[in-house]
């Protein structure tokens, strides 16, 4: 559907003589992609979309925007502040966490291995296969 809309772009550019921008100056496959780019984010970049259009995008590619960025995040500690009974119903009973868990709060890289358990290290390997997974079968 980009590559259409860009070459409709391309001909109508063509028809007026418009070719001040520099985008025009890019190479194709560069146009290519920077459409397909903007055309992702139009769900959270659109200021007439609704709110729920907003959380699913997020729900949908917040670990990609998110990546590498530093946020607090619980960690399991034994000797840490922070309860299992701190944390909302609805948040326990999703991760089944115990009311006698212990947490701390530590600045994390989002979606870093820094949690120190295996069970993250074994999650973020089964990530990382995904995305390339998914990257392979990609079409534009």
């Amino acid at each position: 559907a980009a590559e259409l809309f860009l070459q409709k772009l391309l001909s109508a550019k063509n028809v007026d003589g418009a070719g001040s921008h520099p985008f025009w100056q890019l190479e194709y496959s560069k146009q290519l992609e920077r459409l397909v780019a903007l055309g992702s984010i139009r769900e959270i970049a659109d200021e007439y979309g609704s709110e729920s259009d907003r959380s699913r995008f997020l729900a949908r590619y917040g670990d990609y925007l998110l990546e590498g960025l530093e946020l607090d995040h619980l960690v399991p500690d034994p000797q840490g502040p922070i309860r299992g009974l701190d944390i909302g119903s609805r948040l326990r009973d999703h991760y089944g966490i115990a009311a006698t868990d212990r947490f701390r709060l530590e600045k994390l890289a989002y979606g870093s291995d820094a949690f120190g358990t295996e069970a993250a290290q074994r999650a973020r390997i089964l990530y990382k296969a995904w995305n390339s997974f998914k990257t392979g079968r990609a079409h534009y």
